[in-house]
């Protein structure tokens, strides 16, 4: 570069001061050796640069080449100017500066610019808030009775405590069957003996209100206003065929299971109910025996989560501690081989263990604030196949833990599996939860595959996150967001456990149910608004007989 600009001086000055002569000036001398003055044709230029003597071909392959240079040139540049790429990038860059201006000197009115939650979120924060300070501030009104942790109570059905509640399960001198019908084509019993129905029981139960050792609870109240308003909606709109004998048996299994899932003050959300009870509805009323069985189900145990393939029972050691440990010990249990039971245990920092009293010391049983379990039972055996863990419950925040559920090895990657997640995630999500996190061992091949089948997204890798078996364990740490569950995940997890027909079904009914919840809150709205008129009204007139009268007198 300096060579250049010493060279151009020369130029400049031996034009400008060089003497008049007939010869002419350096200038003139220096163009003339480069022969600039010989130019009289596209030959003599080139000549000037060596290539005088190029075949005609590659002259014209130069030409055009320089041609498409400059138009494709030319082009991109009156691209960026008319299509304003600059005044973009000017825009952008100014952006910038003033939003880093603005962090620079004044955060807090930026920090006022973020949007504001829905306000169904901000009520389910204040509930669940309240409702966990509520749980800590409780005491055992029995000291032998078994207290579920916080995060397990709050997730199960409530417990309506119907008459039948004093008599439960295995009293044989409690008669629940149905009454005896005779098919008339096939000669056989439909049905057998004689039972109360659920509506009968409530009725029964608003009778014995009156007595004063009966604690009559607002949750029971809202049971029975819930399970009275499903109960007429399934009347008109059944999801399925009635059952011979037992006409209303459809009707209380959706009213029953619409009503058990807890109200938490108006802030769960009314779809995940209905869709719930429909799917409850569904797989308790395909027979009489299933209809029976669900029914006796739900008068021993009202408060398990259920699904198709599994429900989801409480932890509890005295119903599954020895049961944990016969599918995860290794030996040999039903129609399950032997294995080795660190492929269910190798990876956490506890088990495998030997008897109840082990792992009923363990962390599956004693959960601490903020921790919940349930077992997962399957529904054809009634076998206990795994347990699935809550923890880091933040409803501040609105966050949770979700655990890789601990499975038989025979059922890793099974349909129950997913299904346990499945119902938690339903729930959480329902209550509110905006987000749900899950973490597994970066080396664990079979638990990695857990988050990927449920839809959550990986978030990153916490190097160095543990101490398991005195050894190191990086972290994958996936997620679920409340708004990628309602855009597509519950949807593509429902078509997988109950199939796609059965997922569109429950999104038109969904959509068809809050149609008509709209309908009859503005038809509610509509007569409070005719009902406040004519009040007004009313009103009106008696003020003006009240002056016609004083008037007179």
């Amino acid at each position: 570069m300096i060579l250049a600009f010493q060279y151009a001086f020369c130029l400049w000055s031996s034009f400008f001061f060089s003497p008049a002569t007939g010869e002419g000036g350096d200038l003139e001398k220096i163009l003339s050796a480069l022969g600039i003055f010989q130019v009289k044709s596209f030959r003599d230029l080139l000549a000037v640069f060596g290539l005088g003597d190029i075949p005609d071909g590659h002259l014209y392959g130069i030409v055009c080449g320089c041609l498409v240079f400059g138009v494709t040139i030319s082009s991109v540049l009156l691209l960026l100017v008319k299509g304003g790429s600059f005044s973009r990038m000017v825009s952008q860059e100014k952006g910038e500066g003033e939003l880093l201006a603005r962090m620079l000197t004044d955060r807090t009115a930026l920090r006022a610019q973020r949007g504001l939650l829905q306000e169904r979120l901000l009520d389910c924060q204040t509930f669940l808030t309240q409702a966990e300070k509520n749980f800590l501030a409780r005491k055992d009104d029995e000291e032998n009775e078994e207290r579920f942790p916080h995060v397990t109570e709050k997730l199960l059905n409530f417990d309506p405590k119907l008459p039948y509640d004093s008599d439960r399960a295995d009293n044989s001198q409690v008669d629940l069957s149905p009454p005896e019908i005779i098919d008339e084509d096939t000669g056989g019993v439909v049905v057998q003996k004689k039972f109360k129905s659920d509506m009968q029981n409530l009725m029964y139960a608003d009778k014995s209100k009156s007595d004063p050792a009966v604690e009559v609870t607002p949750e029971m109240k809202t049971y029975e206003t819930n399970f009275v308003d499903a109960y007429r909606r399934c009347q008109l709109l059944p999801g399925g065929h009635t059952l011979p004998g037992v006409p209303e048996a459809r009707y209380e299994a959706y009213g029953r299971s619409v009503a058990g899932v807890p109200d938490n003050d108006k802030t769960t959300a009314r779809g995940y109910k209905k869709s719930y009870g429909r799917m409850y509805e569904a797989i308790s009323c395909k027979t009489h025996k299933t209809e029976e069985r669900f029914r006796k189900h739900y008068q021993t145990r009202p408060r398990d989560i259920i699904g198709r393939t599994v429900r989801l029972e409480p932890l509890s050691v005295s119903r599954h501690a020895q049961k944990l440990v016969d599918v995860t010990c290794g030996e040999v249990c039903g129609k399950d081989t032997d294995f080795d039971p660190m492929d269910v245990w190798g990876f956490l920092p506890y088990g495998p263990f030997k008897n109840a009293e082990e792992i009923a010391s363990s962390p599956i049983f004693n959960r601490e604030h903020g921790e919940g379990g349930f077992a997962i039972v399957e529904s054809v055996t009634e076998q206990v196949i795994g347990c699935v863990l809550l923890s880091n419950d933040n409803p501040q925040n609105l966050t949770i833990k979700l655990e890789v559920p601990i499975m038989k090895p025979t059922c890793d990657g099974s349909c129950e599996e997913l299904e346990a997640a499945f119902l938690l995630l339903d729930r959480l999500f329902a209550y509110g939860y905006r987000r749900v996190y899950l973490t597994t061992d970066k080396e664990d091949a079979i638990a990695r595959k857990v988050p990927a089948r449920i839809g959550m997204t990986q978030e990153g890798l916490i190097l160095k996150d543990m101490i398991v078996r005195e050894a190191n364990r990086d972290s994958l740490l996936f997620a679920m967001l409340n708004s990628d569950w309602d855009r597509g995940a519950r949807y593509y997890l429902f078509a997988k456990l109950h199939c796609e027909p059965a997922a569109r079904a429950d999104k038109t009914n969904l959509e068809k149910e809050e149609e008509e919840d709209e309908k009859q809150e503005s038809l509610k709205l509509q007569a409070e608004k005719a009902k406040m008129e004519d009040e007004k009204k009313l009103t009106a007139k008696n003020d003006e007989d009240k002056t016609e009268v004083k008037k007179e007198k």
